[in-house]
């Protein structure tokens, strides 16, 4: 009898999305069978969609928004308001509340998810006064990453 022994499984690569005018990496999932699993048919347009780990409702955000203490889940609940439909207003009130959390992580994720919103809505006379407030808390953030945005803003607010 002769026993063979096969290699060591790989590691398999995780799925990810890169946004390289953000230059933003967000993974998607660990690997290529979680993504494809995640996956489902839309049949009114038959065409595939990433599925969310979890929808967030409005609640939802602002409770985590609040306390705070999970980073992974506020950033990924910006990233699922970035592209689903809300008010732009109410998404830019959470971003300013999130400005002052210490985590050094959440700050710049949650900028770059409000920007694409803000750059992809059709803005409202509303939307300036947040946007104007949260100008203000980005100019002096303790973030360079987080500062770049304050002409961004400024060029949404004219």
């Amino acid at each position: 009898m002769v026993l063979s022994r096969l290699p060591a499984k790989k590691e398999e690569p995780c799925v990810s999305f890169s946004d390289t005018e953000e230059n933003i990496e967000i993974i998607i999932a660990s690997n290529f069978k979680e993504f494809i699993d995640k996956l489902s048919r839309d049949s009114e347009v038959n065409e595939f969609e990433l599925v969310s780990e979890s929808s967030y409702s409005t609640g939802q955000l602002e409770r985590e928004v609040e306390k705070g203490d999970d980073p992974f889940l506020i950033t990924d609940s910006f990233l699922y308001y970035s592209v689903a439909d809300c008010n732009l207003d109410w998404l830019v009130s959470q971003a300013i509340i999130v400005m002052d959390n210490p985590d050094e992580f959440i700050a710049p994720e949650v900028m770059a998810y409000t920007m694409k919103k803000v750059a992809n809505s059709e803005r409202k006379m509303s939307d300036r006064h947040s946007l104007v407030s949260l100008a203000e808390k980005v100019k002096d953030h303790n973030s360079v990453e987080v500062r770049k945005y304050y002409k961004r803003i400024l060029n949404y607010i004219k």
